[in-house]
């Protein structure tokens, strides 16, 4: 039963956007920034419109994976704690990266979420990998 459970599972998670709604959208953002040094940025996870009816998000953290080597997370995991904003359908996390030099770095950014149902049953685990630009843009001199 239980690996019946989780086949389900993973095929829910893996439907193509263009048959269904996603489970949950997910976004993350770094403001940019004209000199090397702390960086502010934002991870989003958020039930779709329709799903909210249907489920809530039980459980979620945030990861900083991975990325160039100029991009340090001053805090490599934040958890359902952490977070900013936090309710049903949308969970919301400001964290901070510090960068040693300039240009456009990649940073790997993991959100999980479980997501449970509001009518009973099996939770659902989620886990989508981001790229997140870091921008360190001088300013042109005049």
């Amino acid at each position: 039963m239980r690996s019946v459970l989780l086949a389900l599972s993973l095929a829910l998670v893996a439907l193509p956007a263009s048959s269904a709604t996603p489970l949950l959208h997910a976004s993350a953002t770094c403001a940019p920034a004209t000199k090397p040094g702390r960086i502010r940025c934002r991870a989003v996870l958020e039930l779709p419109l329709e799903r909210a009816a249907q489920s809530r998000i039980g459980w979620s953290e945030v990861r900083i994976v991975g990325g160039h080597p100029s991009v340090t997370p001053l805090r490599g995991r934040l958890g359902p704690l952490d977070a900013e904003t936090r309710d049903d359908g949308r969970v919301a996390w400001s964290f901070s990266v510090a960068a040693a030099s300039q240009g456009e770095l990649p940073m790997e950014v993991r959100l999980l979420a479980t997501l449970e149902s509001r009518q009973g049953g099996p939770p659902i685990s989620t886990d989508q990998k981001l790229v997140v630009p870091v921008r360190v843009i001088p300013e042109p001199k005049p």
